[in-house]
């Protein structure tokens, strides 16, 4: 074999072993949708004379006061 093919065997060896070692360690994990998008998730500043938030106040809603929650539909 001359030293061009052995070089060019090296470089595809390479290759493909780069990019199943890729593919190996990057694998979809199994996360849910509200995992991925709790990094949304800060707790927001106190609220400062002339925002909405400083004179109105709200009641906490958890997700099954959502889910209890009676849809009210336009008739």
């Amino acid at each position: 074999m001359s030293p061009g093919r052995l070089r060019s065997d090296f470089i595809f060896k390479t290759f493909y072993l780069s990019i199943f070692l890729f593919l190996l360690f990057t694998g979809k994990k199994e996360k849910n949708y509200f995992d991925t998008i709790a990094i949304n998730d800060v707790k927001l500043a106190k609220a400062v004379p002339g925002e909405w938030r400083y004179s109105r106040e709200e009641k906490f809603q958890t997700f099954e006061d959502f889910q209890k929650r009676k849809i009210k539909y336009p008739q």
